[in-house]
């Protein structure tokens, strides 16, 4: 997979791609068992797999129907992309003249529905292939990466609707990357769960990478500090030469200052979900910071320590 560039599947609320630049100079010096508990949009996922020959891949997300996709795009990549298709068929020819997004919207909210009433359904023709289309469909269309839940849905997808500007001629997702993915899944020895984060086995390298302490989006599940603190516990007492990472956002109350692990800050733009509103109504990426935290092997720590030297002699 070197040689192609695989994007993840879909827009995702506190995705990493834009952390890589930070993270590859702090990746363990080799990666054969890789384990990512919350998975998201598997953006470290793609890195770890493009920068090491991994023997075997632990992906899970407590959020089930998000594992759904992937299992689809793995077991059956064509006719996933057949209802794929149909959908992104429909939608591109409802009207949308001079700007006018009302009838995608509601061809938006109307498949939305569609997706809540049929979802026990569906699984019984197909197991569960178009279901998980239909949702792909919906947050490749809703509102900027967000995963938002509501009671009156019975807990599933209800994010609104995103810009639905698409113009004729383009595409609302990337069969081609689709396709990648499937490749990837079925050539790896990937184990695809929805358990909860503890209960998920451990590889030589383990990312955690669990919701924002002080986020907007809703990922079907609660995340307190309680959980946060077992994670914290995790990365600190873990050994037998494993690495462990856990990522967060600073929230700027201190949470994550007593922690005896290795803490690393990074500026980062969010692109993603909410976005800061000025007076005049526009908006702007949000500015925030990420936090880092780790317990590299001595062997790791030393050679971060003495690229770190290098790197301030040569200013």
């Amino acid at each position: 997979m070197k040689n192609q560039v695989i994007k993840p599947l879909f827009m995702w609320a506190g995705g990493k791609t834009k952390m890589m630049k930070h993270y590859n100079q702090l990746l363990p010096n080799d990666v054969k068992t890789y384990t990512e508990a919350f998975l998201g949009g598997g953006a470290m996922f793609l890195n770890v797999v493009d920068k090491f020959n991994i023997k075997k891949a632990y992906l899970n997300d407590v959020n089930s129907d998000l594992i759904e996709i992937y299992k689809s795009i793995k077991n059956d990549v064509d006719l996933f992309c057949t209802y794929m298709d149909d959908l992104q068929k429909k939608y591109m020819s409802v009207s949308y003249v001079n700007g006018d997004k009302t009838e995608r919207k509601k061809f938006y909210l109307d498949k939305r529905e569609e997706y809540i009433k049929m979802y026990d359904t569906w699984p019984k023709e197909d197991n569960g292939i178009e279901r998980s289309a239909v949702l792909y469909f919906l947050m490749k269309t809703g509102f900027n990466g967000i995963w938002q839940s509501s009671i009156k849905a019975n807990g599933k997808f209800y994010t609104p609707a995103g810009l639905l500007n698409h113009k004729e001629g383009s595409t609302v997702y990337d069969i081609s990357n689709v396709m990648m993915w499937s490749k990837l899944l079925n050539d790896t020895d990937v184990e695809l769960t929805s358990k909860d984060w503890s209960q998920v086995t451990m590889g030589d390298f383990t990312f955690y990478d669990p919701p924002y302490r002080d986020s907007f989006t809703s990922y079907n599940t609660e995340f307190g500090d309680e959980e946060h603190k077992k994670l914290i516990k995790r990365v600190e007492e873990c050994e037998d030469g494993k690495t462990v990472w856990l990522c967060n956002r600073d929230a700027h109350d201190g949470f994550f200052k007593s922690t005896k692990a290795t803490i690393e800050t990074f500026p980062i733009t969010y692109t993603a979900g909410r976005r800061k509103q000025n007076d005049d109504g526009s908006h702007e990426a949000k500015q925030a910071t990420e936090i880092l935290m780790y317990n590299h092997t001595p062997e790791k720590k030393q050679e971060i320590a003495d690229l770190r030297r290098f790197m301030l002699m040569c200013y």
